[in-house]
C-alpha cells in the first residue's frame, strides 16, 4: 500500500475521530468553565499518549535538551492556540468559527511558502481554493443566520495560524520521535500552558472552578480526551508526515460533514450542501496529490 494511500486513510480516520467531541463538547461546556475545559483537553490527552507510548517503547529518543524546543511548539504554540480557540468561540458564533477554521490548509501553504519548504503552485492554489470553499459549503448548508463580525474571528485566525505553525515545527524538530510521542510531549506542553492561563485568570473573575464530575460527565470528559483528541493528535502527525501539513489539513474541513452525520443518529438532516461541500474538499485534496504532468512524463520515461 503506498505511502500516500496510508496517510489518506490515516488522516480520514483522525478527523473522524477529531469530529466525534463537537456533539459532546457542547454538551459538556454547560457545566465547565471554558478555560479549564481548554487545560483538561490537552492535559489529559497528553498524558495518554505518553503511556500509551511508553508502553510502546516509543519514548527512546527523548531527552532534556529538547525540553526547550517542546515548550516553544507545544507550549507556545499548540497552548497559545487552544487559549485563542477558546476566547474566539466565546466571542463570535459557532458557524463563523467553523468557516474560519477551514483555512487551515491556506494557513499551512502561507506558512511553507514564506519559510521555503513549499511551493504554491497553480494546481495546489486550485487545491486550496477547492478545499476552502467545500469546508464553507459544509459549514453553512443549511443556515439562514445573519453571520455578523463579532470581534472573536481574528481570535480564531490566528489559532489556526499558530496549529498550523505548530505541525509544521513540530515535524521538523522532532523527526527523530514517533507521531505517538511528538503529540504527547508537544500536548502535554500545551496543557501546561493552559492550566498556567487559568490560574492566572482565576483571581481576575476571567474564570472559575467549574467542572463536572458526575459518572456522566466523566464518561464524556474521558472520550472527549482519549477517545477522540489523544487518538486523532496521533494520527495526524501520522498523516502529516506522509502527505505535507497543507495536504492533510483538507482532511480537516471534512470535520463539519462527519459532525452532521453522527448528528443523524439524534435526528439532524444531511443536505444537498453537506454531499456538495464534502465532493470539494475530496476533489481537492485529490488534486493536490496529483503528479504533475513533467513528473509523470520522468516516470514515463524511467518505466521504458
Amino acid at each position: 500500500m503506498s505511502g500516500r494511500l496510508v496517510g489518506n486513510l490515516i488522516g480520514f480516520v483522525a478527523m473522524a475521530a477529531w469530529a466525534t467531541q463537537f456533539p459532546l463538547l457542547a454538551k459538556l461546556l454547560e457545566t465547565w468553565d471554558p478555560v479549564l475545559m481548554a487545560a483538561a483537553r490537552t492535559l489529559i490527552p497528553g498524558i495518554a499518549l505518553l503511556l500509551v507510548a511508553g508502553l510502546m517503547g516509543a519514548l527512546r529518543g527523548l531527552s532534556l535538551h529538547i525540553s526547550f524546543d517542546v515548550m516553544i511548539v507545544g507550549g507556545a504554540g499548540l497552548g497559545a492556540a487552544t487559549v485563542l480557540f477558546v476566547v474566539g468561540q466565546s466571542l463570535t458564533h459557532p458557524i463563523t468559527a467553523s468557516v474560519i477554521v477551514s483555512t487551515l490548509p491556506l494557513c499551512s501553504a502561507i506558512i511553507g511558502f514564506a519559510t521555503g519548504e513549499e511551493k504554491i503552485t497553480p494546481k495546489l492554489s486550485a487545491a486550496i481554493a477547492l478545499a476552502l470553499v467545500g469546508g464553507m459549503v459544509c459549514a453553512l448548508a443549511g443556515k439562514s443566520q445573519n453571520l455578523e463580525f463579532q470581534g472573536g474571528e481574528l481570535f480564531i485566525l490566528a489559532g489556526v495560524f499558530l496549529f498550523a505553525w505548530y505541525t509544521r515545527a513540530s515535524l521538523r524538530r522532532f523527526a527523530h520521535l514517533a507521531p505517538t510521542t511528538q503529540a504527547g510531549i508537544t500536548t502535554l506542553a500545551a496543557g501546561y500552558v493552559c492550566f498556567v492561563v487559568f490560574a492566572l485568570c482565576l483571581p481576575a473573575g476571567l474564570a472559575e472552578i467549574r467542572l463536572d464530575l458526575t459518572p456522566n460527565g466523566l464518561l464524556l470528559l474521558a472520550w472527549i480526551c482519549i477517545g477522540s483528541l489523544a487518538l486523532s493528535m496521533a494520527l495526524w502527525f501520522w498523516a502529516s508526515r506522509e502527505l505535507g501539513v497543507t495536504v492533510a489539513g483538507m482532511h480537516h474541513n471534512m470535520v463539519p460533514f462527519y459532525v452532521v452525520l453522527m448528528s443523524t443518529a439524534f435526528g439532524a438532516e444531511v443536505l444537498p450542501g453537506h454531499v456538495l461541500g464534502a465532493a470539494l474538499v475530496i476533489a481537492g485534496a485529490v488534486l493536490a496529490q496529483l503528479p504533475s504532468p513533467k513528473r509523470r512524463l520522468v516516470a514515463r520515461q524511467g518505466a521504458e
